[in-house]
């Protein structure tokens, strides 16, 4: 099995960086297959010993666990440690360092290597993974070591691999910088310290009361081309594996709102204190708009929601935390949303044919900015979590106020819809100062797409995108196709999230 090391990774990226847009796409689609390969098995590193096994996991919280337990082992020893961030404050980033002073190195080797905790923490060396009861005496060898906590699902997956991790650094004495932040008591200036929500919009395509109401609504002219495609509305119980990452990897969500058309899923607790279900007739502005079916009406009405947070993340139930994501990857610390382009442009073809109800909206959204602002955007959204303004949204209503009631009332997708949360929103908002551009490592799977599996066994093995989306862009359902989804998902995130009922 191939190590890993960072050499090789880096070779492999950079050439297909740079050699893979110039080949034909038979050769592409045979290079990515090799590439992803590669790094699954260069990254697909089990620890020598079985790592802790848990029954629930907040990856967040778990890191500052053993962050603190670290610090504490050392200054218990007599060492003077320092960190590079704020007293009481989680780390910006998931690779931070303990500083330990040069002069110390082998009181704090000592500490580690008889701590209880040193038994559930391992080291990183490029031959694997060694415990750092083993591993402690590189501290004075080396002068650095790299200290991470392996979870372990009942399964034996695991769910973190080293994407929190712990660095344990000699520095000279005096280190003035650490020093000058060690007794800070402030928030961190480049850290989002408001309250931020969670907004997902779900529905359930088996309920014969949904879908009684969805027969006895005319779908009227104008459709976009996927207005009626069953795969729209296909639900493969991906919510719960959705809230299952939510609550692995980014645990500092204040509260999860559920938007449905009046459903419940059945296996959710709804009595869990972070969540509410809202039917739609508790946010629509016009409530002679309902019953919709129509994920863009939807959306438009996300900033009506009672006691919403005013900075919110707004998510497909088919979008995924794929590893521990901290909230500086969504919002700038002074409350600047970040959004991600995708590389796909708005076309700018003639009207006809009709095309699907997405591409519309995106054209029909930038005819909206170039009349607001005078500018014009050239590309659509990223599929992924979408952070927002509250009062932005809000604003925007009251400067479209025809176009949202408009959309609003377009009970299925329609070629004059806009796209306010997935798309528009985030260009006006942009244009206000209160967003900005960012970026995030992500993957799109099309599970009609004859390489899903494949890149299902990538993600499971490396774990190395922010987030993902497992899309359905056909008309059928094949129910082999959601045994395929379901079991990835189940690999993926093995174990129950607290906002599931118990079994």
């Amino acid at each position: 099995m191939l190590r890993p090391h960072p050499t090789i990774l880096g070779r492999v990226d950079r050439w297909a960086h740079v050699f893979g847009h110039a080949l034909p796409p038979r050769s592409r689609r045979f290079a990515r297959q090799v590439i992803d390969r590669v790094r699954s098995q260069a990254r697909a590193v089990k620890p020598h010993a079985e790592p802790q096994v848990v029954d629930s996991l907040d990856a967040w919280q778990e890191y500052e666990r053993l962050t603190r337990d670290l610090i504490r082992v050392l200054n218990d020893a007599g060492v003077d440690v320092s960190t590079p961030w704020l007293a009481g404050e989680r780390p910006l980033a998931g690779r931070q360092s303990v500083l330990i002073p040069a002069s110390q190195a082998e009181a704090a080797a000592e500490a580690l290597r008889t701590s209880p905790i040193s038994t559930h923490c391992w080291v990183s060396t490029r031959s694997g993974q060694v415990r750092l009861s083993e591993a402690a005496n590189r501290l004075t060898e080396r002068g650095a070591l790299v200290a991470f906590q392996a979870f372990a699902a009942p399964s034996g997956t695991l769910l973190c691999g080293d994407d929190l991790t712990v660095g344990l650094r000699l520095v000279e004495e005096p280190d003035p910088v650490a020093t000058s932040l060690r007794h800070a008591q402030l928030p961190h200036l480049m850290r989002i310290q408001e309250p931020i929500d969670v907004v997902y919009t779900w529905v359930d395509d088996s309920d014969p009361v949904w879908r009684s109401e969805r027969a006895a609504v005319h779908p009227g002219e104008k459709l976009a081309a996927d207005a009626l495609s069953p795969s729209r509305t296909a639900d493969r119980g991906e919510l719960r594996y959705s809230l299952r990452s939510l609550a692995m990897y980014a645990g500092w969500v204040r509260h999860v709102w559920i938007i449905t058309s009046g459903q419940v899923p059945e296996w959710l607790d709804v009595d869990h204190p972070k969540v509410s279900v809202l039917p739609h007739s508790a946010i629509f502005a016009e409530p002679e708009a309902l019953p919709t079916f129509n994920s863009h009406a939807i959306e438009s009405q996300l900033h009506h929601i009672p006691g919403l947070a005013e900075h919110f993340i707004y998510l497909n139930d088919d979008v995924f935390f794929g590893r521990p994501v901290s909230a500086d990857l969504f919002f700038h610390g002074n409350g600047i949303a970040k959004f991600m382009t995708s590389n796909v442009a708005i076309d700018r073809d003639p009207d006809e044919p009709a095309r699907n109800g997405a591409m519309m909206a995106a054209r029909n959204n930038r005819r909206h900015i170039d009349a607001l602002w005078g500018r014009s955007p050239t590309h659509r959204m990223q599929h992924v979590p979408h952070a927002h303004r509250r009062s932005s949204l809000a604003d925007l209503e009251t400067r479209l106020r025809a176009e949202f009631s408009a959309v609003s009332h377009a009970r299925f997708r329609s070629v004059q819809d806009i796209s306010v949360a997935s798309d528009l929103g985030h260009y006006h908002a942009f244009q206000q100062g209160l967003a900005a551009p960012g970026s995030l490592a992500f993957r799109y799977i099309d599970i009609a797409s004859a390489y899903a599996d494949e890149y299902f066994e990538h993600l499971l093995a490396a774990r190395d995108v922010d987030t993902f989306c497992v899309n359905d862009v056909c008309a059928d359902s094949p129910t082999d196709d959601v045994t395929r989804v379901i079991d990835f998902l189940e690999r993926y995130f093995p174990l129950p999230s607290p906002f599931e009922r118990a079994a």
